[in-house]
């Protein structure tokens, strides 16, 4: 199980919508 707090966080979720393409680019 990884952060599941961190992804619970609404930044975390803007973070990658406006990241989507740069998750596609380097996923972690």
């Amino acid at each position: 199980m990884k952060s599941s707090s961190i992804n619970d966080t609404p930044i975390c979720n803007n973070f990658k919508k406006t990241n989507q393409t740069m998750v596609h680019s380097h996923p972690r």
